[in-house]
């Protein structure tokens, strides 16, 4: 990737000529997407018995997620010139490059559920179940979510209901943050640039004179800067010293596009506690109104707030402790069917 400084002579400001492979760094509308493929593997199925006033479902869904990325910023090395005269001089003013910004994280979820539909009263049924669910990206197996509902017709006539339900919901894991705390872990994430390198002794000008005559290849690995680094001069004239190697490096700092993320080694799937008690009344042949008030009740985490009401409330459980507090939403609604 080439970044090169031109001045608009039309506006008088400075802009930047881009060319290459699309790998620089940059911010909003600048910044280049990660690449990432995912490839996912999905088998469900589910069952349906009718024995009496019961009506029995179960099933199952289990899902194979191979998730690989690579964070493009400055991924296969980036030179910038301060103008056109540079450029056609060849006088690199910075070069930068990031390795081991790849993850690749392997991800198996399944969930098992068995429910009960069951008919009390002529105008009275009773939900109840149980569903599991289990994800190998982290440590959590304690993802039990019992669920219960209760639909009553006071009027025994099919036209209004009232209804109540509560359960415990789980969400999914966010991979990208376990790849992130993996690629992080290890040893290979480096990021060179040249502006980390002093300039005394004319020590970073020697660099880049020294890059600038390879350009436009990057570099294919760490090791291969650090070789030709090595072969710099970084103390004066009459008293050459060899650059240390790590000169320009550094190390596990990730990149503006995928900065540093650690994961609680308590880390637990996002789960949320929900309430909710309606009326459903059939005013035409198309047209309905319900009313129903929802409680959230989730672990809350010391330092942060509630979510809005009418969000998913979910949380991640870094911390799971005993003392809950509710917090209560009333979300009113007139639907149109």
């Amino acid at each position: 990737m080439v970044l090169i400084s031109v001045r608009n002579p039309i506006t008088n400001t400075r802009q930047t000529l881009t060319a290459g492979n699309l790998s620089a760094s940059g911010s909003g509308a600048d910044a280049f997407a990660g690449a990432r493929r995912e490839t996912r593997y999905q088998f469900q199925d589910s069952l349906t018995y009718i024995l009496g006033a019961h009506t029995i479902k179960g099933g199952f869904d289990a899902q194979r997620v191979n998730s690989k990325a690579v964070v493009l910023g400055d991924a296969t090395g980036t030179f910038n010139f301060n103008s056109v005269l540079q450029y056609q001089n060849n006088e690199i003013s910075r070069f930068r490059q990031n390795f081991g910004d790849a993850n690749d994280v392997r991800n198996t979820y399944y969930g098992v559920f068995i429910n009960d539909e069951f008919k009390v009263l002529s105008n009275v049924t009773l939900n109840y179940g149980l569903r599991y669910e289990r994800e190998t990206a982290i440590s959590d197996n304690n993802n039990f979510g019992p669920r219960i509902g209760v639909a009553w017709d006071p009027f025994k006539k099919g036209k209004g209901v009232v209804r109540f339900g509560a359960g415990i919901f789980y969400n999914r894991v966010l991979l990208r943050t376990v790849a992130d705390f993996i690629q992080n872990s290890t040893p290979d994430l480096f990021r060179f640039d040249t502006n980390t390198i002093t300039t005394a002794n004319g020590a970073q000008a020697n660099v880049l004179a020294r890059i600038a005559q390879q350009f436009p290849a990057g570099f294919a690995s760490a090791q291969a800067i650090r070789n030709l680094v090595a072969t710099v001069n970084c103390g004066t004239t009459a008293v050459p010293v060899a650059c240390s190697p790590n000169t320009g490096f550094l190390p596990n700092l990730g990149s503006a596009g995928n900065p540093l993320r650690s994961v609680d080694p308590n880390l637990k799937i996002p789960e949320s506690y929900q309430f909710n008690v309606g009326f459903e009344r059939e005013l035409t042949s198309d047209l309905s109104a319900r009313l129903e008030k929802v409680w959230f009740l989730k672990p809350i985490i010391p330092g942060t707030k509630p979510f809005a009401c009418g969000a998913i409330s979910t949380r991640m459980r870094l911390l799971f402790q005993p003392d809950f507090r509710i917090l209560r939403h009333i979300c009113w609604q007139i639907l149109l069917s």
